[in-house]
């Protein structure tokens, strides 16, 4: 199971081509895109993300899929930005094949970083989501995604490296 663990990347493929939007550790190693903001409780926290990393590496994904979700809940509950939190849930999702999952949770997380003014992580989220929409044929769901993604790009407090290796994704 942690073999399928997955990270987001920024890759140069198209969407249109085979999306490789998030890519399988046999695929590619991929920089993390999110930093660890500890909040007020920081050990309960470190505990929660240890309890889901050992369910994922035992094989139990939807017991590790609960632990995050109680996570992000009681993040959010105290007013903080769960953004680790988030990107591993949809992580979790995605290696247990669950890439509709993978996607509905980069939908929540690039609402919360809307909501926490992270433009960065909101562009990256909403364009991953894209690209399993894409893959998973739902038009609607993944036009929706672009239409934002397109708006935060033109954004300038969007790195240039970032930008780019988003905009070199997208099909024109």
């Amino acid at each position: 199971m942690l073999a399928r663990l997955l990270f987001f990347t920024i890759s140069l493929a198209s969407i249109n081509e085979a999306p490789t939007a998030i890519a399988r550790p046999e695929n590619t190693f991929l920089r993390t895109v999110h930093s660890v903001v500890l909040g007020r409780d920081s050990s309960r926290f470190i505990a929660g993300m240890a309890e889901a990393e050992r369910f994922e590496v035992a094989g139990r994904p939807a017991d590790a899929q609960r632990a995050y979700r109680k996570l992000i809940s009681d993040e959010l509950a105290a007013g903080e930005y769960p953004t680790e939190t988030m990107w591993r849930l949809a992580n979790a999702y995605f290696a247990d094949d669950n890439e509709l999952g993978a996607a509905r949770e980069l939908d929540r997380l690039a609402d919360a970083a809307s909501s926490f003014g992270d433009p960065a992580t909101e562009l990256r989220a909403r364009f991953e989501s894209a690209v399993l929409y894409s893959r998973h044929h739902e038009p609607a769901r993944m036009a929706a995604q672009l239409e934002r993604v397109r708006a935060l790009l033109k954004s300038p407090v969007i790195d240039e490296h970032t930008r780019l290796s988003i905009s070199a994704r997208i099909a024109k």
